[in-house]
């Protein structure tokens, strides 16, 4: 198992190793997960009886909220950072930029429903299915990029190492260790004198 796990990290390290993936095809992917994501809350909307006709809602619906999320994604930006280095910023641009074009979809829905009816018809619970779908789906697309990067370019840890302090200099000092390749620390625990 030793000698499959080495292989595949040297084939993945070949793959990451000094490359950075253009934000385009980060947006392309994001949208692949909402696209997902929209067929899940679809169908679990529905109770996985899908008829005939729903296939036609769904694919209306589908590309409306497509375009809206794309919007949202591009307006945001979210798609603009290296994502095998993703933070807390990244993460919130991904929840802003979702939480608005779900609230955009909402109010626009409302609006048209009073003047057009049977232009397209989403319904409210598919909305939030999707929006919670969709952010889950991308934060935890990034998460497992920046973590299958962490753990394919860390060195052995050798010395174990306690953190005075558990407060944000703490926790700011423990992303520093993990992010750091060539470190030798491997943090057991935190130690504070706080009450």
């Amino acid at each position: 198992i030793r000698d499959i796990t080495m292989a595949l990290k040297k084939f993945l390290l070949g793959i990451f190793n000094g490359r950075i993936i253009s934000p385009w095809w980060i947006l392309l992917i994001d949208l692949l997960l909402s696209a997902n994501a929209y067929v899940i809350a679809f169908v679990l909307r529905l109770n996985f009886q899908i008829d005939s006709y729903s296939v036609g809602q769904l694919i209306r619906g589908g590309a409306w909220v497509l375009v809206v999320y794309t919007a949202m994604f591009v307006l945001f930006g979210s798609h603009r950072g290296v994502i095998r280095h993703s933070n807390y910023k990244e993460f919130r641009l991904v929840s802003v930029a979702g939480f608005s074009a779900f609230l955009f979809l909402v109010l626009f829905q409302s609006l048209t429903y009073m003047f057009w009816s049977d232009w397209v018809d989403i319904p409210r619970l598919l909305l939030v299915f999707h929006f919670t779908f969709t952010v889950v789906l991308c934060l935890g697309f990034r998460m497992v990029v920046r973590e299958t990067y962490i753990f394919l370019t860390r060195k052995r840890a050798t010395v174990n190492t306690v953190i005075y302090g558990a407060g944000d200099l703490g926790l700011v000092t423990l992303e520093a260790i993990q992010n750091d390749k060539a470190n030798q620390f491997n943090v057991v625990s935190f130690v504070d004198d706080e009450q």
